[in-house]
């Protein structure tokens, strides 16, 4: 993904494979001053077409895909034109497409290791978040997230959990129905996100889920590049 509004190009975890992660001192944080974990650096090589790029970002558990950020748009010389809706790599053009109409989640949780949910119990499960698209500047810091209530699996429900808005740490509850005890597998979805905001109402706070689907907030310009007709 093309995201110009990311000062440093970042890769997933997932994406790294077997290859060695060297280690940085550098850290990161979201524009609205979120910190979000890194685990090293790395240097990949991938192609867009025929085209052969090289890929030098962090690695973080945090995002689902590469954001090719301001400095490997600039180390590239990458020519974009806005109003043809494309891009313009050492020579060749690539179509570019919204991100926005793929998916509308951006920030969901996962499961940071495995847990064993014992029979007809709840149990508090430790989780990271995951970014579909960065928090933008505007974000307010001290703004809650909750989990949507949904059934991971048959008789596994997640509950509607307010949690602190950071990307690791994050404790979210769950609640075996069944007779028997079930398994959620390390970097399995928990939940998706939504944005909220509480509100005291004399000694009781009020909660107020906003508007926005999954807290989704529009930050600098991000496409995704198609080529042979996949994306």
């Amino acid at each position: 993904m093309l995201d110009s509004g990311s000062e440093v190009t970042l890769i997933p975890t997932s994406h790294v494979g077997s290859r060695k992660i060297q280690w940085t001192g550098r850290k990161l944080w979201a524009a609205n001053g979120t910190e979000i974990p890194v685990c090293g650096w790395i240097s990949l090589t991938a192609y867009v077409r025929k085209t052969r790029v090289e890929i030098d970002g962090l690695v973080t558990d945090h995002v689902k895909d590469i954001f090719l950020g301001a400095d490997w748009l600039q180390l590239n010389d990458v020519e974009w034109k806005f109003g043809k809706g494309e891009v313009v790599i050492d020579g060749a053009r690539h179509r570019l497409v919204s991100r926005r109409s793929r998916e509308a989640w951006c920030r969901r949780v996962v499961a940071d290791s495995n847990f064993i949910i014992p029979a007809r119990s709840q149990y508090d499960v430790t989780a990271k978040a995951v970014f579909n698209k960065l928090p933008a500047e505007e974000e307010d810091r001290s703004e809650a997230w909750a989990t949507e209530p949904r059934e991971i699996k048959d008789g596994l429900l997640v509950a509607s959990t307010v949690l602190p808005n950071r990307a690791a740490n994050l404790p979210v509850r769950v609640l075996n129905t069944t007779a028997n005890s079930i398994t959620i597998h390390k970097g399995s979805t928990i939940s998706d996100l939504s944005s909220v905001s509480t509100q005291p109402a004399q000694n009781v706070a009020k909660l107020e889920i906003n508007g926005r689907p999954s807290g989704c907030r529009r930050h600098g310009i991000a496409s995704r590049l198609i080529h042979n007709g996949t994306s």
